[in-house]
Order: structure tokens, then sequence, then C-alpha cells
């Protein structure tokens, strides 16, 4: 095994465990994401790690995907203001009953989120597989399974985030400024 492998697969383990355990805690949302995105490059490391022509359209497929969703996360989350205070929101509870005051923003970011997570049909799922199958066709199955298990953690974290947004209840409701 060539060095370089090995140094990726160490690297993409590490980051994997680490990032994940760490997101679970957080209740900031651009340090959750600040995490997840450790967790992302984790993944990336593995298709490196799998150094193949198949792991390289899978690096690119997948960097693909995980832009756009995180460009689509920030710009639903992250742009939206109180009407109030013109405040952004910050913390993970600014986030209660969005999905009541604002239903097609809350589905939106369900759907996104659903994408992150890995779950079919959607695009990360598949940007997902991609890079597995890579790792798998490559024989590093232990670095697979640890990435379905870190995947596995991201979904915590990330369904914690539709928990707040639909089902949590606060008794007073922020409204929020149009996006532009």
């Amino acid at each position: 095994m060539p060095t370089q492998q090995t140094l990726f697969m160490m690297a993409a383990m590490t980051s994997m465990v680490w990032a994940s355990m760490a997101a679970l805690s957080q209740s900031k949302i651009k340090r959750l994401m600040a995490y997840s995105g450790i967790v992302n490059v984790g993944y990336l490391l593995m298709g490196l790690a799998s150094a193949s022509i198949s792991s390289t359209i899978s690096i690119i497929i997948y960097l693909l995907v995980y832009l756009f969703m995180n460009i689509a996360f920030f710009s639903t989350i992250l742009g939206n203001q109180f009407k109030k205070s013109g405040l952004l929101n910050v913390y993970l509870r600014d986030m209660v009953n969005l999905g009541k005051t604002n239903l097609p923003l809350g589905l939106a970011i369900v759907i996104i989120l659903f994408s992150m997570i890995g779950i079919p049909p959607l695009a990360g799922f598949f940007s997902k597989l991609y890079l597995f199958f890579a790792a798998v066709n490559s024989d590093l199955y232990f670095l697979a399974i640890l990435g379905l298990l870190s995947s596995g953690l991201a979904a915590f974290y990330y369904l914690r985030i539709i928990k707040i947004i639909f089902f949590e209840s606060s008794k007073n409701y922020s409204l929020y400024k149009e996006m532009d």
C-alpha cells in the first residue's frame, strides 16, 4: 500500500469520526455546518485514497453536488432576517416555527437536508454512493463502512434541524423578511 494512500485513509477516518462526533453537540448553525464540511472532506479523502479513475469522477460529482447543497442551505437559512430586528439566524433555536410561518421555505430546507443526509432519490445519495463504490472497488471496505456510519451520524444532526423547524414550538412566532 503506497504511503499517500495510507495518509489519505488516516486523514479520511480522522475527519469523518472526529467531526461527526463534534457536530452532534453544536447549537450554532455555522459551526454545525463547518463540522459537516469537515465530514464531507473526509468523504472526498476517501475518494482520494481509492486512487482510481472512477474515484476521480466520483470526487468531481460529489464536489459539485456538495457545493450546490451548501449554497442552497446557506442562502435559505442565513439569508433570512427577522422582520423586527433585522438579525440573521445564528442559533438552531432561531429556526423554531419556521415551518409554520413559511412552509415553502421549510420544505425547501427539508429537501436540501435530505440530500445532505443522502436519502434516495436525491443527488446527495448518488454522489455518496459513487464515492463508497470507489472505496469498495479499491478494497477499502473499512473506510466505506466508516463512511456509512459517519453518514448515519450526520443524519442525526440534520434531522435535528428538521425537528426544530417543524416539530418544536414557541409561543413567540418570528416573522421573517421576504428573501430578495
